[in-house]
């Protein structure tokens, strides 16, 4: 049986059995899913997944990544509270986070468009452009120039040997001009397909959770098509002003294409300390 029926047959039995409670069909959505470790939560959408990452191991989100369907089943361990970020076919964003819990409310739940929080748009598609003061021609020979003569190691992270690396980051015209580098330390090439930027809050109470709150990214330059085993590649991304409080974080996340090695890095209020105005 494909995965596909048996989600399907799984969702019948539970609706005949009376296990799903009538709320469960109610299209409204609040920002916290419950889930465990002993029953499993469908997550409906209203376009096929593309990809989708919990913030810890501790949630684990199923989906079918062979054959793009439109949901996924959701479970959590005891004590668990992290955040999961969905991507869909039609580049939309849903955030929301994850909480368990023994008795839960609902066992279905059924994502509108209008419930996503951004769009990723693909790094190969057209950016928003920058401010009329900065032509391309001139952006283009900043970011050049940064590339060129900017060297150094902020922070970095690593996934089945894929290494994201922040160089550096330039504060030029009310801009963040970011330096990184893609290092392919496995024996298999690597093709990046897309990067999402957030800022990670926390929620004040006695439990708190994280969210993610996109950040656009304005324009890319330099950034690869492919990175080939033992190499390593530098791109710039410009991203629009913004500030990072203490209980805040950067959060970029690097898919790849056709495949599975996503890589996330996080940036810290201390590392911005060392942001370079130009």
């Amino acid at each position: 049986m494909n995965n596909n029926l048996q989600i399907m047959v799984w969702v019948v039995v539970q609706l005949a059995l009376g296990w799903i409670p009538l709320q469960a069909q109610e299209t409204g959505i609040s920002d916290t899913l419950y889930a465990n470790d002993q029953n499993q939560v469908a997550l409906f959408f209203p376009f096929p997944i593309r990809q989708a990452i919990t913030g810890n191991s501790q949630a684990i989100f199923t989906y079918n990544k062979d054959r793009l369907q439109h949901f996924g089943l959701l479970q959590a361990l005891e004590g668990t509270e992290t955040n999961l970020l969905v991507i869909d076919q039609q580049n939309l964003i849903y955030s929301y986070y994850v909480k368990y819990k023994t008795q839960l409310p609902q066992y279905l739940h059924f994502f509108r468009s209008k419930d996503a929080v951004g769009s990723a748009i693909p790094l190969d598609q057209k950016r928003d452009s920058l401010p009329a003061r900065e032509d391309t021609a001139n952006w283009k020979s900043v970011a050049e120039g940064f590339l060129k003569s900017t060297n150094g190691r902020l922070c970095s992270s690593q996934k089945a040997g894929i290494v994201l690396r922040i160089s550096s980051m330039i504060l030029h015209e009310e801009r963040f001009f970011c330096i990184l580098e893609i290092e392919n330390k496995s024996a298999i090439s690597y093709q990046p397909d897309r990067l999402f930027v957030s800022r990670m809050t926390r929620k004040q109470g006695k439990r708190k959770s994280s969210q993610n709150i996109p950040l656009k990214i304005l324009e890319t330059y330099s950034f690869p098509d492919t990175v080939a085993a033992g190499d390593t590649k530098r791109f710039i991304i410009i991203l629009p002003k913004f500030t990072i409080p203490s209980n805040y974080k950067l959060q970029l996340n690097l898919f790849e294409k056709n495949g599975f090695r996503e890589v996330r890095l996080n940036l810290y209020p201390r590392h911005f300390k060392k942001v370079l105005p130009q």
